[in-house]
């Protein structure tokens, strides 16, 4: 089921629409009778005949009344339920809206500007294996950060951190793949359907949660050729078609690039909110983006350095500093997220001998540097926005 809630701000009312998909695994055809409850409003569809084998799909809508918005600071969640005989579906939702203005991003028409980190899903007991009890320890630990908005990860989320941001209040941007594609991929038409297939995927396991306020079609791949920018205005009409309520961007890398005269010469003209990774520079670079696109948001999807194994790190601190203060200075950028919140283990190129890659504000072991108070007052004075 897709459970869409639009608030009318001026009159404290929201639109309900729930669509709810359903096979008949029998050896005969059937007729389905759906019937649920969605923020304490019953959910009556009509009834659908199905073949045996086949597939329907069918629509509700409704209006609440007195609708208790979800916010950063208040993140009011609503029970949804539907079922068919022998079969149930639970989900909570929120009711919000989230939108672009001009260069300021709005959620429930107040300006956001707030920030967070990415973390890489790896913990050095139980590996890749994201068990809730990890999850719960290290977002709790981010959301004692101030960290409250973030391109989160490359990939797709376990439904148990998406069920925390929901409930703690956290903003995410959500993104299924294509990490460094080079044109020639992205012109590919096996990619490109593979690619489709595993974002539908993600967006249908994901879309009920009001903590997602945006889908990114990708992470720096070549932006800046003819076959990224068709990429990401195709990607983009797709993602619209399988969601239209949330917002479209991606990370970007190439809004430096030589060959970036203008903001046509690169495929952020098709983002929502312009998504930077930048490293260093940042002042300079932030304003290079905005002259690129005057007329959007920019938030930056990455940045940090990485820094000291031990839990003294000066030049980290000196480094997020910069980037947050510059961040600030700036009215059109929405925020950041920072690379990364812990330490990770990795293979990549320029990992030192022990293996593991020192970016985190925590170490591989979730010990706090002093970086991670730095953070935390850093980030603090955004918590207020976007009430």
């Amino acid at each position: 089921m897709r459970i869409d809630a639009k608030p009318d701000l001026a009159n404290q009312t929201a639109q309900i629409a729930v669509h709810a998909w359903i096979h008949n695994g029998g050896s005969k055809a059937d007729t389905a009778l759906v019937r649920g409850t969605v923020a304490n409003l019953p959910v009556n569809f009509p009834k659908v005949k199905i073949a045996e084998g086949g597939d329907a799909e069918v629509t509700w809508s409704g209006i609440l009344r007195d609708a208790h918005l979800w916010s950063v600071r208040d993140p009011f969640l609503y029970d949804a339920s539907i079922a068919v005989p022998g079969d149930e579906l639970h989900s909570k939702i929120g009711v919000r809206e989230i939108r672009v203005q001009g260069t300021q991003l709005l959620l429930n028409g107040k300006p956001v500007h707030l920030f967070g980190a990415n973390r890489v899903g790896e913990d050095p007991t139980e590996g890749l294996r994201e068990s809730d009890a990890i999850i719960q320890r290290d977002m709790s630990d981010m959301l004692a950060d101030n960290m409250r908005m973030m391109r989160i990860a490359h990939y797709p989320q376990a439904p148990s951190l998406l069920d925390f941001a929901d409930s703690y209040g956290m903003l995410l941007i959500a993104e299924a793949g294509n990490w460094n594609m080079s044109a020639w991929q992205m012109a590919d038409p096996g990619i490109r359907s593979t690619w489709q297939k595993q974002m539908k995927e993600m967006m249908e396991q994901d879309w009920n949660h009001p903590s997602v306020i945006a889908w990114s079609v990708g992470n720096e791949y070549e932006s800046f050729t003819k076959d990224g920018i068709n990429w990401t205005r195709d990607m983009r009409a797709y993602t619209l078609g399988v969601d239209p309520t949330r917002l479209i961007t991606f990370a970007s890398r190439f809004t430096p690039d030589p060959s970036v005269k203008s903001g046509k010469d690169e495929a952020s003209q098709y983002s929502d909110f312009v998504s930077i990774n930048i490293y260093g520079n940042y002042a300079e670079r932030f304003d290079h983006a905005h002259a690129l696109y005057p007329d959007k948001p920019v938030f930056v999807t990455e940045f940090g350095k990485m820094g000291e194994p031990g839990v003294h790190d000066p030049e980290r601190i000196k480094d997020i500093t910069e980037a947050v203060t510059a961040m600030k200075a700036r009215p059109w950028m929405i925020g950041g997220s920072l690379w990364t919140w812990a330490d990770y283990r990795s293979l990549h190129r320029g990992t030192p001998a022990s293996g593991i890659r020192y970016w985190g504000v925590v170490n591989i072991d979730r010990e706090h540097r002093d970086s991670w108070q730095a953070v935390h007052d850093l980030f603090e004075t955004e918590f207020l926005e976007g009430k």
